[in-house]
């Protein structure tokens, strides 16, 4: 049977007032009819896995976010996990929409690695951590912006060595980090969550992509990030990893609680 399906809150929400039992509100009947027309709610009941699927995201074990920041812009994805299931959830920038699918749970790691964009590329040597504070490293990333698009105005060839210079010349932001932050592609975290009998368990892992610069996790301030704001003068350290490295740590991170 269909197993996969693309759902905005409205219609999870739609689902969940269906299967209590309870009238859906005016103005979810937009989000209602399109469930009807895409053959999701037939004679008023959701079809079994969607049923299914609403269930797990309450009761889930163990719940995986993703977020990736990228230059296309800001999507979310994740995973909710059962003793016996598995249900992804891909996003796209720009739409409140996501595709959910059932998946095999061993192959978790390997939907993570794809929804990442992890690759073989770059030097898997290791270098020394790149220190800045946050203050400083949100003042590279504004310029960042600003350089790339005074170079798209000058229609520079490579604007990367100009994007690089203007970073490198900023305060507390050092050649190899302006490299770093000018090849960066993506920008990414993933959260895992579980529960345990007194609450709530919560690991996390934050990386920037920065293609053939290398991958490299910030591990101060370190993850779970709570909400409350932090001080610019807040530490920032990176530290490089293989490929190899993010990928065993990605499926560690929810491997072990999946278990």
């Amino acid at each position: 049977g269909r197993q996969r399906a693309r759902l905005s809150r409205a219609h999870l929400d739609v689902v969940n007032h269906v299967l209590r039992g309870v009238d859906v509100p005016a103005e979810s009947a937009d989000a209602e009819l399109e469930l009807v027309e895409a053959e999701l709610l037939i004679e008023g009941r959701p079809l079994a896995f969607l049923a299914e699927l609403t269930s797990q995201l309450t009761q889930a074990q163990v719940s995986v976010d993703v977020e990736i920041a990228g230059r296309d812009g800001f999507s979310t994805h994740g995973a909710v996990i059962s003793a016996d299931t598995c249900w992804t959830m891909s996003g796209w920038p720009r739409t409140t929409e996501q595709e959910y699918a059932l998946l095999d749970q061993r192959l978790l790691p390997t939907w993570l690695a794809a929804t990442l964009g992890l690759r073989t590329e770059g030097a898997s040597e290791s270098e020394e951590d790149l220190e800045t504070v946050l203050g400083a490293l949100d003042a590279a990333l504004l310029e960042r912006g600003l350089a790339e698009a005074r170079a798209i105005s000058s229609d520079l060839d490579d604007p990367l060595p100009t994007t690089v210079s203007a970073l490198a010349d900023l305060p507390a932001i050092s050649t190899r980090l302006a490299q770093v932050l000018a090849f960066e592609r993506r920008a990414w975290r993933v959260t895992c969550s579980w529960r345990e009998e007194d609450g709530i368990g919560v690991a996390a892992l934050a990386v920037i992509d920065a293609g053939p610069q290398g991958l490299w996790q910030r591990v101060l301030p370190a993850e779970p990030i709570g909400p409350e704001p932090l001080a610019p003068t807040t530490l920032v350290r990176f530290h490089r990893l293989s490929p190899s490295e993010v990928f065993h740590a990605v499926g560690s991170l929810v491997s072990s609680r999946r278990n």
